[in-house]
């Protein structure tokens, strides 16, 4: 492995430090999301539910920052074999795909609630969570 000198090392650690510092915002305020959801009645509706589940799985994404980039910031160099990695990866990349998928879901919430706004507040809630 090439070596770094320390200017560029500690810039590196910088920006790793930064990114660190943003995941770490993000999960306390997609965490503050799906508590708000949780706890608030009136925040029980249908797009407010699905943005809950979609912080949730940003919480799992952003957790696989840290798991990647915390040894980087503290200066531990860890090599693992590619089934270890895979294996510690398989949570925040499932965040990112059901976070696409939330993502999607909700545009979908929003344009049938914008195209059948009469017959969306008649839905049956429990049904349309099931088909999405």
């Amino acid at each position: 492995m090439a070596e770094i000198d320390d200017f560029h090392w500690n810039l590196s650690r910088t920006f790793v430090g930064l990114s660190n510092s943003f995941a770490i915002i993000g999960i306390l305020c997609n965490f503050l999301i799906v508590l708000t959801t949780i706890r608030t009645r009136t925040m029980r509706v249908t797009c407010n539910v699905l943005i809950a589940v979609c912080a949730t799985s940003d919480i799992f994404h952003q957790c696989g920052t840290l798991l990647v980039q915390l040894p980087i910031l503290f200066g531990i160099h860890v090599e693992i074999e590619s089934i270890y990695c895979i294996l510690l990866m398989f949570i925040p990349e499932m965040g990112i795909t059901i976070g696409f998928v939330c993502i999607l879901l909700i545009g979908l919430d929003r344009m049938v609630s914008v195209i059948f706004s009469i017959r969306y507040r008649a839905i049956n809630k429990r049904n349309y969570y099931t088909v999405s």
